[in-house]
């Protein structure tokens, strides 16, 4: 099974509690910012971009609704928790989002393990 897009941003609703339609942020607002932290992901871990099947040295396209991410499945948590760390941290004057950015930073850092 390889990680697709929808998949990746049903998780970022769930983390950052925005289930409900209509969502504070789009899938064409989210796409920028998983493109950003899938591009750090890769940046810190070039393993990422290495797969059973292929191995990819960057990332050429986008994530879009047609585009799946192009890091290996191994890397679906960090993608998820590298996304609400970046969405937390453009909303940080809020003391309770500054604390979940970190949280989710430390949570990408774990799941880096």
């Amino acid at each position: 099974m390889s990680m697709v897009t929808a998949t990746v941003i049903s998780q970022i609703r769930n983390q950052i509690s925005d289930t409900v339609a209509t969502y504070r942020y789009t899938d064409l607002a989210l796409y920028p910012i998983m493109n950003a932290a899938q591009t750090q992901i890769a940046a810190d871990h070039p393993e990422a971009l290495c797969s059973d099947t292929a191995v990819v040295t960057a990332i050429s396209a986008p994530i879009g609704a047609a585009q799946a991410p192009v890091l290996n499945d191994a890397f679906f948590m960090a993608l998820v928790h590298y996304t609400c760390h970046l969405i937390f941290t453009d909303d940080s004057e809020d003391v309770g989002n500054a604390r979940l950015s970190e949280m989710h930073l430390k949570l990408y850092e774990r799941s880096m393990l």
